[in-house]
């Protein structure tokens, strides 16, 4: 169960768990930060708090074995559900120490879990304790704090690939267990002796090593033992945390461990008061002014397709170039059988002049995600993309494939963006690619392209092929101020700009190098391309600032202004950027616009409170 709140790296960031640690919780590869330490309550107040420290925990106290609705000492054992709202079982409260395990079923149900809601749909997640507000965690209700699945417990601790995942150790005189974070290495002088290993007993760390760790990400578990009733026992022994999934009537998951022993998913008894260790969804993602993504590398364009997975209708830009390398991530899918659970792009993704790189093999991916086309934004509805480059190369085996969008529906527009995608077909099938888009093809459909360029390759074995837009049996498409400069190996069933399933296209102003196929639009000569007539003719009476279309003194051909080098952004943070707040705002930033924490410690090129800095 993955909630939608997702917090991005920033200032006063123990509020919003520990920024150095980031925890990868199953094989789609969303991930988690910690808390600061262990939950903690007092009722006299209604006030919940993170402990101070990681290896702080109150124990055997008076406060917890004799808690109460007005007592004004701390408690940091609870009952499986009682998170303080009444969201339906019979002891909801903080302080409950019944031993009737009927007494804790979420939402009074014996099937549900923490993160569900009532039958009539209300109150989902209340029953969480991390849906309160927590006065050193952001202090807000529902904020995103949440406790683990027994799933995501077990994926943390034994089914990452990294090297460390956890280890027992004594920490500050403490017995625990130490996870360790993604891409974890050993600081300096530091051994990590018994690490993944169940059986392993208690390794002591000095504070000194602890710091260290702590510095880098590591998150501590106390053996804090466990309340039944009013007894506490185990403590210091023995660790239990909860999950927020349940088993059956009786009893619900956990995790245990002691000095000999690991287990991930222990029958924890409701009534039994364990210790939260609450955690939120992780993303490398920060928002301008005006709430759109920033988007500067390769996680953050993964994180980018993860969060319009939830939320369609999200604007990006991209405040660097990006290479994908081998990541194959996609925005957007249209491939599932049921039209339901597709999951389309809908906002508006401006590249700022940058280059987003590929390289997508088809035959490495599920054979479903590329049957409506494989491209960077695999589904479009209604969306609109700007000011992008899109490079590097797609070897299909497949069905289509494009340079910029799989399957666009709705109102779709593409403006001022540059494909030089390279394809290899190394299989013949009915449909090939396009440099912009594979597939339209609802009746209300409109794609608009405007003032957009393709001047790529397409080789191999290959069905049909289009300079821009491969298939669109109904929809309506519509391309002007454009040009197609590139090399297609053969010529059977292919058209320059669009294959004409109908005839309800039009293309307006728009020019080509050499006929592909079928040729369409107005011919370009070379001397056209490079004494400049064809990139006023683009222009189309555009002048000045208006003007889009530019001689590249590269190439000496006809290019989008954006794109060449002293007229685009792709240098650093332009003066674009910066009236958005970018470069304004108050802290460190990388020169492609990602914040810091606090003042960076590498040599290099930064940005401080507006004012480029080279340390």
């Amino acid at each position: 169960m993955i909630l939608l709140t997702l917090v991005g790296i920033s200032t006063g960031a123990w509020a919003d768990g520990n920024p150095d640690g980031v925890f990868t919780i199953n094989s789609d590869g969303d991930q988690v930060i910690f808390s600061k330490g262990n939950l903690q309550y007092q009722a006299s107040t209604n006030t919940w708090r993170f402990a101070e420290n990681q290896y702080d925990y109150i124990g055997n106290a008076v406060s917890n074995t004799s808690p109460s609705a007005s007592q004004t000492a701390w408690i940091d054992y609870f009952n499986w559900g009682t998170s303080g709202y009444n969201h339906g079982a019979t002891c909801y409260q903080p302080w409950s120490t019944s031993t009737s395990r009927g007494n804790y079923y979420a939402y009074g149900s014996s099937s549900k879990n923490l993160y569900d809601a009532k039958d009539d749909g209300s109150m989902r997640g209340q029953a969480d304790w991390g849906y309160n507000a927590i006065s050193n965690g952001g202090n807000t209700e529902n904020s995103g704090w949440r406790t683990l699945t027994k799933e995501e417990w077990a994926y943390i601790i034994t089914s990452r690939t990294d090297s460390y995942k956890y280890a027992k150790g004594t920490i500050h005189s403490t017995n625990g267990m130490i996870l360790f974070p993604d891409g974890f290495t050993p600081p300096s002088g530091i051994s990590i002796s018994n690490a993944n290993t169940a059986g392993a007993g208690y390794s002591s760390y000095s504070d000194t090593d602890w710091s260290a760790l702590e510095a880098v990400g590591c998150v501590f578990l106390p053996a804090t033992g466990l309340r039944n009733g009013t007894t506490v026992m185990e403590s210091g022994t023995v660790g239990n945390y909860w999950s927020s999934t349940y088993m059956n009537g009786d009893r619900v998951y956990n995790i245990r461990f002691d000095g000999s022993s690991l287990k991930l998913e222990n029958d924890g008894d409701r009534q039994n008061g364990f210790p939260v260790r609450l955690v939120k969804n992780y993303s490398s993602l920060e928002q301008d002014a005006d709430g759109y993504y920033l988007l500067g590398s390769v996680q953050n364009w993964k994180d980018f397709a993860k969060l319009v997975k939830k939320t369609p209708n999200v604007n990006a830009k991209m405040t660097a170039d990006i290479d994908l390398g081998d990541d194959m991530t996609m925005i957007g899918d249209g491939y599932d059988s049921d039209a339901s659970k597709r999951i389309a792009f809908r906002g508006t993704f401006d590249g700022q002049g940058h280059t987003l790189t590929i390289n997508y093999v088809t035959a490495q991916m599920p054979t479903a995600q590329h049957f409506f086309g494989c491209a960077p934004f695999g589904y479009v509805i209604d969306g609109t993309i700007r000011n992008l480059h899109i490079a590097g190369t797609i070897v299909s085996s497949h069905e289509g494939v494009a340079g910029l969008i799989g399957y666009a529906d709705g109102k779709t527009l593409i403006e001022n963006c540059y494909s030089s995608v390279n394809f290899t077909f190394n299989t013949y099938d009915a449909l090939g690619g396009a440099g912009f888009v594979y597939y339209t093809h609802n009746d209300a459909s409109v794609l608009t392209i405007r003032d957009c360029i393709y001047d790529g390759t397409i080789s191999g074995q290959r069905g049909y092929d289009a300079g821009f837009v491969v298939w669109y049996p109904h929809s309506t498409c519509k391309i002007s101020n454009s040009l197609v400069t590139a090399t297609i190996s053969e010529s059977n069933d292919c058209c320059t700009f669009i294959r004409p399933n109908t005839s309800n296209y039009t293309l307006t102003n728009c020019y080509y190098k050499t006929p592909l196929g079928t040729a369409q639009g107005i011919p370009a000569t070379a001397d056209d391309l490079s004494n400049g007539t064809t990139t006023a003719a683009l222009n189309n009476n555009r002048t000045g600032d208006e003007a889009l279309w530019v001689q590249d003194p590269n190439t000496n051909q006809p290019m989008l202004k954006i794109f060449v080098q002293g007229n685009g952004i792709s240098t650093g943070i332009d003066s674009g950027q910066r009236s958005k707040g970018i470069g304004q705002r108050d802290g460190w930033y990388t020169i492609d616009g990602r914040k810091l924490h606090g003042k960076p410690a590498k040599k290099g090129i930064y940005i401080n409170n507006g004012n480029k800095i080279i340390l």
